[in-house]
C-alpha cells in the first residue's frame, strides 16, 4: 500500500516537471505577444538550415507607419494591431513555414525549399490581405516587406537578413506597402 502511494506520487511529481520543461521551452520560443517563434528560435531555426545546405526563403516585414498607430490609438491597440499581424501571417503560410516575430514591428517568415518567386507570391498576396482587411485600429494598415534567399544571395543567416532588411527598406523608400526582391548584386560584395 505504501509502495503504490509512493509510486503515485512519483509519478504525478514527474508528469508536473514535464508541464514546466514544456512551458519554458515554450517560453524560450515563443513570443509572447504574438504567439510566434521569437528571435532566438528562429536563429536556431536559421543556424540548422543553413547547416544542412538547406535552401530557404526569408521575407522580413516592417507595419507602415506603425509609430503613429501608437500615438494616435495608443500602445495597448498598437498590441493589437501586432497580434492581427500575426493572425494574418499563419493564415497566408504553408504549414512548413515558420511565422517568427524579429523585434517591435518587424516579422519575419522562413520558408523552407523556397524559391524568390514563390516568397513573392506568398509575401504579395499577405500585402493584398492585410491590406484589404479591418484592423483592430477600425481601419487597414499596410506593410514593406524584403525578400532574400539562401544560398543563392548569401551564404550565411544574418547576411541574408541583411539582405532581406535592405530590400525591406528600399520598399519603404518607394513609397510603402510594397514587396521588393534583392539584388542580386548584393551578393557579390559579399565573396569579395
Amino acid at each position: 500500500m505504501k509502495a503504490s502511494k509512493i509510486k503515485k506520487a512519483l509519478i504525478q511529481s514527474l508528469s508536473f516537471l514535464h508541464g514546466q520543461v514544456s512551458t519554458l521551452k515554450d517560453e524560450n520560443s515563443i513570443d509572447s505577444l504574438t504567439n510566434l517563434t521569437n528571435r532566438r528560435a528562429m536563429d536556431a531555426v536559421l543556424q540548422a538550415w543553413t547547416v544542412q545546405g538547406k535552401m530557404y526563403s526569408v521575407i522580413m516585414l516592417d507595419i507602415d507607419r506603425f509609430k503613429s498607430i501608437n500615438d494616435n490609438y495608443g500602445h495597448a491597440a498598437g498590441d493589437e494591431v501586432l497580434r492581427f499581424l500575426a493572425r494574418q501571417m499563419r493564415n497566408a503560410v504553408r504549414e512548413q513555414d515558420l511565422c517568427c516575430r524579429y523585434g517591435g514591428e518587424e516579422f519575419i517568415i522562413l520558408l523552407p525549399e523556397t524559391g524568390v518567386g514563390e516568397a513573392y507570391d506568398i509575401a504579395e498576396e499577405l500585402r493584398l490581405n492585410v491590406e484589404g482587411t479591418i484592423s483592430p485600429i477600425g481601419k487597414s494598415v499596410t506593410f514593406s516587406a524584403g525578400i532574400a534567399v539562401f544560398p543563392k544571395q548569401a551564404s550565411n543567416p544574418n547576411k541574408l537578413i541583411e539582405l532581406a532588411d535592405s530590400a525591406l527598406y528600399e520598399a519603404k523608400n518607394l513609397g510603402r506597402n510594397r514587396v521588393v526582391i534583392a539584388k542580386e548584386e548584393l551578393q557579390k560584395s559579399e565573396d569579395e
